[in-house]
């Protein structure tokens, strides 16, 4: 994971993700500027997350989805179905069961197995939408 791989979205989930994060707000009167703050957690959050970095966060992992949480979220050995959903808070993944940090265990490889991803941008823009085998 890298700092920069936070900037690396789909259209549609940027475009999902306004409509969920941002558009209730507006429609509700909320002022630009406690917005932007939100943004600019989003951002310096996301960073952290895919910082290349070993930060323990103790205490903190049950509230916060912190780096060493979300890394097992691109884990290859991550367990079936998928851990550690929470973009910026783990509660969700609390209530669902998905939070996922075994004590003294670490990732050791990220990314996906099994699938070849295309190299272009508008392959991987589709890719989402490719129809699946059977």
């Amino acid at each position: 994971l890298y700092a920069l791989n936070v900037a690396r979205f789909h259209p549609g989930e940027k475009a999902a993700q306004w409509l969920v994060d941002v558009l209730p707000f507006v429609l509700l009167g909320v002022a630009g500027e406690p917005l932007a703050l939100v943004f600019v957690f989003y951002a310096v959050h996301g960073f952290a997350q895919h910082a290349n970095w070993s930060v323990r966060l103790g205490w903190f992992n049950w509230l916060v989805a912190g780096p060493e949480l979300h890394r097992w979220y691109h884990a290859i050995d991550a367990p079936d179905g998928g851990v550690n959903f929470g973009n910026n808070l783990i509660v969700w993944d609390i209530l669902f069961g998905t939070r996922f940090l075994p004590a003294g265990s670490n990732v050791t490889e990220v990314g996906m197995t099994g699938q070849i991803i295309p190299k272009g941008l508008l392959g991987q823009w589709l890719y989402p939408f490719r129809r699946s085998a059977p």
